[in-house]
């Protein structure tokens, strides 16, 4: 077995055509458009429909974004519905992409999420190309400033800082979908890749792949959501939206690795 931690070499190597499948490859943070719409919240799920079930000698430990967008969603909704029973039309609006590691299955758990606890209150949501360059991302941006925002969601990989620089402002809570680790101060929450449930996702594979080659050929290991440095500060009324971001993940377990 080959532990093979770029994502883009292991493509490279299986579309060469030199490998025959042999030695396997496991390899970290390998995605596809096929990831489940349904995986469970509380464990890593198989995905039948990846390209590593199609590859013999390929294996798989990759993040699963869509529980944790269905979180993200739910204190949204949360949160805007209790503006709204204060007065006004507040809205939340998502800027989003679609990418390998960013299925449009996760903007739809979002929405299923602030759906069902928004009391109605207005989505808008804005698809941008995955190469939008930053001044479409800020354009739209203005768009959904011309309403009631009160909170926006960030998915738009590399144009996502020009989206939040252009957003930020007081009592407006803006979270992200990024791995990188630099501290955003406008930030009230953030999904991002649960590294340590990846790693013992890793671990146990190479076990696995050290004693038998069954099993499934991708393991999904749902993102983390986590608060940020304004959760405490944008608040409705009395209640910080860390309240709500708090409820939106009770009961959430600890990512359960099958091997």
């Amino acid at each position: 077995m080959v532990l093979v931690a770029s994502p883009l070499v292991a493509k490279t190597i299986v579309s060469g055509g030199a490998w025959s499948g042999s030695p396997p490859l496991l390899v970290p943070e390998w995605h596809s458009e096929a990831v489940p719409s349904q995986a469970s919240p509380s464990e890593a799920v198989p995905s039948e429909a990846s390209p590593a079930t199609q590859t013999p000698g390929l294996w798989a430990v990759a993040t699963d974004p869509i529980p944790a967008y269905r979180e993200a969603g739910a204190a949204a909704g949360a949160f805007v519905a209790a503006l709204a029973r204060e007065g006004g039309s507040p809205s939340c609006g998502l800027l989003f992409s679609a990418s390998p590691i960013r299925p449009r299955a996760a903007l739809d758990a979002f929405a299923a999420g602030y759906s069902a606890a928004s009391e109605g209150a207005s989505l808008q949501v804005r698809e941008l190309a995955a190469a939008a360059e930053d001044k479409v991302a800020e354009t739209a941006v203005e768009e959904l400033l011309g309403s009631d925002l009160r909170i926006l969601f960030v998915a738009l990989g590399s144009t996502s800082g020009a989206a939040i620089r252009k957003a930020a402002r007081p009592g407006l809570a803006i979270g992200l979908d990024s791995s990188a680790p630099e501290v955003l101060p406008a930030l009230a929450f953030r999904v991002r890749p649960d590294d340590e449930a990846l790693a013992k996702a890793v671990a146990q594979r190479r076990l696995q792949l050290g004693k038998s080659d069954n099993g499934d050929r991708i393991c999904l290991v749902p993102a983390k959501l986590i608060a940020e440095a304004q959760a405490t500060q944008v608040r409705a009324g009395k209640v910080p939206f860390s309240r709500f971001l708090a409820k939106a993940t009770l009961g959430a377990k600890a990512p359960e690795v099958r091997p």
